[in-house]
């Protein structure tokens, strides 16, 4: 008994000592790193997700196949808007590039001018894409001559370019990639052949002072290539046609230039990207008035046209025997 109520003593103690302790030095809190614990850091969600099946192959089974069809069919669909939308632009440019020839006199058409048409023409749509370079626009043209590209789009589908044509389906036409190069090129010889004859027309002609003449002479000169509509103004009207022609020289040609027509043309004459006969002889139908200020290759050689208007290539010595003293 007596060792019973020792131990009790010895416990109560220990006990009470342990508890003053406690109530006077404090302990240190247990760290808790909540950040490695899985429950605290994952959300019910997540975890649940997780336990999903991962999702089936959209190309397995019928229905897989039936969705792989339906986004072919917008993509495609998408693609055809586009294409659409290019030639649709392509088509209003070309309108407006006519209206700028109409109202801004020719010596005045350049493409900053013409960008400044279109920004006053409140076309928003077009001017931003005029403004980002998508377009070509052709200054070396002569917008009332068949055949002419007067604007085309730079970006190609299938090899294919809208292009804005002048003609009787004059709008919206196409041209192969490959091929824009070759005939803007050509489209520069007629242009420049174009504005050579117009400028020696009124030195192998007079024009009458009734006005009813006059149109008839300009007619019969519009309607026939040149040594042909000479000849013609000979046969109907040979008091209207000069004995002698009246000289040319490149002086004056340069002066056409400058008064008549868009810069660009004063630029290709000067810098010889397209040189210039001025003296041909249009009562001839051989002589050779333009050519590409260099050679297309060894083989084919210089490309020219001649004063009826038709497209050839020729020979380095031909060339120069024509050319020699074009400026």
């Amino acid at each position: 008994m007596k060792r019973f109520a020792y131990l009790a003593f010895v416990l109560a103690v220990v006990l009470c000592v342990e508890g003053c302790r406690r109530n006077t030095v404090p302990r240190k809190p247990v760290p808790v790193f909540k950040e490695k614990d899985f429950m605290y850091s994952k959300s019910m969600e997540a975890t649940l997700d997780t336990l999903k099946p991962p999702p089936k192959d959209d190309a397995d089974g019928p229905e897989g196949e039936m969705a792989a069809k339906i986004r072919e069919a917008a993509q495609k669909a998408k693609e055809q808007e586009e294409k659409n939308k290019r030639k649709l632009d392509t088509f209003k440019l070309g309108q407006t590039y006519l209206e700028f020839c109409r109202e801004v006199p020719a010596k005045n058409q350049t493409y900053d001018t013409f960008k400044t048409f279109v920004r006053r023409r409140k076309l928003t749509d077009l001017r931003a894409e005029v403004e980002g370079d998508k377009f070509g626009v052709v200054l070396l043209s002569v917008p009332t001559y068949p055949g002419q590209i007067l604007v085309y789009h730079k970006s190609a589908e299938d090899g294919i370019q809208p292009v804005y044509l002048v003609g009787q389906l004059q709008g919206a036409g196409s041209v192969k990639e490959t091929e824009l190069d070759g005939k803007l090129k050509k489209q520069e010889l007629v242009a420049m052949w174009r504005h050579v004859w117009d400028f020696a027309r009124p030195h192998y002609v007079t024009t009458p002072a009734n006005p009813a003449d006059a149109k008839r002479l300009e007619l019969l000169l519009n309607q026939f290539e040149p040594s042909r509509a000479l000849a013609t103004v000979a046969q109907q009207m040979p008091e209207a046609l000069k004995k002698t022609p009246e000289a040319r020289n490149p002086k004056k040609f340069k002066r056409y230039l400058e008064e008549n027509v868009p810069p660009d043309f004063l630029k290709a004459y000067v810098e010889n990207k397209l040189r210039v006969n001025v003296a041909a002889d249009f009562r001839s139908a051989t002589d050779l008035v333009v050519c590409l200020g260099e050679e297309v290759s060894k083989e084919k050689g210089t490309e020219a046209i001649s004063t009826n208007g038709l497209l050839g290539f020729y020979p380095a010595r031909t060339i120069n025997d024509w050319f020699k003293t074009a400026q």
